[in-house]
């Protein structure tokens, strides 16, 4: 059962990822560090991403681990396009699932 009182409007999301991003920490998972060694992305290209990123989807309901997951679209530092999966955890932090290029 999803409990939708943690569920953020795409918009509610972009800010909060953004201020996070800005501010807060970012941690991203095993398999998000694998995906962008094998795509040609450093930390610094997540962290410029989620800065600047646009949330246009709304959330996806993660049975197994309980969370909602967000899409953060935008670029890398070099201006690629990428996609990165992200949980909020808190206030000021948020974890990466993955990384994905277009």
């Amino acid at each position: 059962m999803t409990d939708n009182k943690y569920r953020l409007t795409p918009k509610e999301a972009q800010l909060k990822i953004r201020e996070i991003a800005q501010y807060g920490f970012i941690t991203p998972g095993p398999h998000c560090q694998k995906q962008m060694r094998k795509r040609g992305f450093d930390f610094q290209d997540i962290e410029y991403l989620l800065k600047n990123c646009k949330i246009v989807n709304p959330p996806e309901y993660d049975n197994d681990h309980d969370d909602w997951k967000y899409e953060a679209i935008g670029h890398v530092i070099d201006g690629d396009k990428a996609t990165v999966i992200t949980v909020i955890v808190s206030h000021n932090k948020v974890f990466c699932v993955t990384v994905m290029d277009k």
